[in-house]
């Protein structure tokens, strides 16, 4: 009995692992050798405070078709909202206000039945540049403001809390420079 249970434990945390935020998987095209790197989606935190809550996360693309382009994805889990087009996703870098904006005219939504509870979620790329990631990461602080229909959401990059996202941008770019 017990050791079915420590396999049990063993079995639920490697499936749990298997889509945990900022997790980074590269990958090689059959179709045209073209290689990849994707974050999964990680926390955006409303600020370093211990009980501060995360509304969104981030993720990030990266193709050696784009060049130097990555895409950030702006996911809002467990929720549907159109996620704006024009300026939705704006960072505030040491006081200097960037908004991004993005040829995607709709939102992604998605829906999932696990357990008897449906899951839910909205998406939206945006495309910036190596050399921006980058800016993120030297900062001493950045504020994210996502424009959606219900309102602006309103997070701090710079929370290094577990399951933040800027834990997965730094090792995206690690991987992103040996690439």
């Amino acid at each position: 009995m017990k050791m079915f249970a420590v396999s049990a434990i063993l079995l639920l945390l490697t499936g749990c692992m298997a889509s945990m935020p900022n997790q980074i998987t590269p990958a090689t095209s059959n179709f045209d050798g073209s290689k990849s790197l994707t974050m999964a989606p990680a926390f955006i935190y409303e600020s370093a405070d211990t009980w501060s809550y995360a509304h969104f996360q981030l993720g990030l693309f990266w193709s050696s078709k784009f060049k130097d382009s990555i895409l950030i994805t702006a996911k809002l889990p467990n929720d549907i909202r159109n996620i704006n087009s024009h300026e939705g996703l704006q960072f505030n870098v040491d006081g200097k206000v960037t908004k991004l904006s993005t040829d995607v005219v709709y939102t992604q939504f998605d829906a999932d039945v696990a357990g008897g509870r449906v899951y839910t979620e909205s998406s939206k790329p945006f495309s910036v540049s190596k050399q921006f990631i980058q800016s993120l990461l030297d900062a001493k602080s950045v504020k994210i403001k996502l424009i959606t229909n219900k309102g602006a959401l309103v997070g701090d990059f710079k929370a290094d809390k577990p399951g933040a996202a800027i834990r997965g941008f730094k090792d995206f770019m690690q991987q992103f420079k040996k690439s």
